[in-house]
């Protein structure tokens, strides 16, 4: 049976429905949202990774609950996958990034 065209499998709606719990929480902080966006970037698809409408349809659901934090979370996201383009990828380019150290990828230096 095949799924049709705009219905998300269940695992793509209870990670949503997670992401959707924890930008409520931000409540338009900016602190909070940057560690919500570092929290949260490795459950979206990578941008540039042919799954861009799962990654819009994430980012548009974080919206409608906070906007900051889909805001810092598209910008996160995109870092990263740029980050992952360098040489050595992600951990390599964070590690140069001044004042990192913190927990899991970030591009917030």
């Amino acid at each position: 049976m095949s799924r049709s065209r705009g219905s998300r499998p269940p695992e793509d709606l209870e990670r949503l429905a997670h992401l959707v719990e924890a930008a409520w929480a931000v409540d338009g902080n900016a602190e909070r949202a940057i560690r919500f966006a570092v929290a949260s970037a490795g459950t979206l698809p990578q941008p540039g990774s042919g799954r861009t409408d799962a990654l819009f349809d994430a980012l548009a659901t974080v919206a409608a609950a906070d906007l900051t934090a889909a805001r810092v979370l598209e910008a996160h996201t995109d870092a990263l996958a740029i980050l992952q383009q360098a040489p050595g990828g992600t951990a390599e380019a964070v590690a140069a990034l001044p004042g990192a150290g913190g927990e899991g990828p970030s591009s917030w230096g």
